[in-house]
């Protein structure tokens, strides 16, 4: 949970250390976001976020946390996925959720 906040001067701070602590880690093969990474369901919180991991070295994936969206107002679903399809190019919509990882067995990456 990062709970991004694109107002806050630490929160994009804090953002960018863990991209650049990622990026210096050995052998990071992905990342995953496992939700609620931005602190309220704002599209510009996400976009920012977006822009902010955009800088990883490796393909990263988002989950959607309960504080990501909001059905009645905000950010719905549809369009959190949308902002994060449009904006990640490894990420991207499938008509039924299907999740999937695998490692090569022919030694490459």
């Amino acid at each position: 949970d990062t709970f991004f906040t694109k107002s806050n001067p630490n929160s994009v701070k804090t953002l960018e250390n863990i991209v650049q602590n990622i990026n210096t880690t050995k052998d990071v093969k992905f990342v995953i976001f496992t939700g609620n990474n931005i602190a309220k369901p704002n599209p510009n919180d996400l976009k920012e976020f977006l822009k902010i991991i955009k800088d990883l070295k490796v393909p990263y994936y988002l989950t959607i946390g309960n504080k990501d969206v909001n059905k009645s107002k905000d950010l719905s679903k549809k369009e959190y996925v949308q902002i994060v399809s449009k904006n990640n190019k490894y990420q991207r919509r499938i008509s039924e959720p299907n999740y999937s990882f695998t490692k090569n067995n022919d030694g490459s990456e």
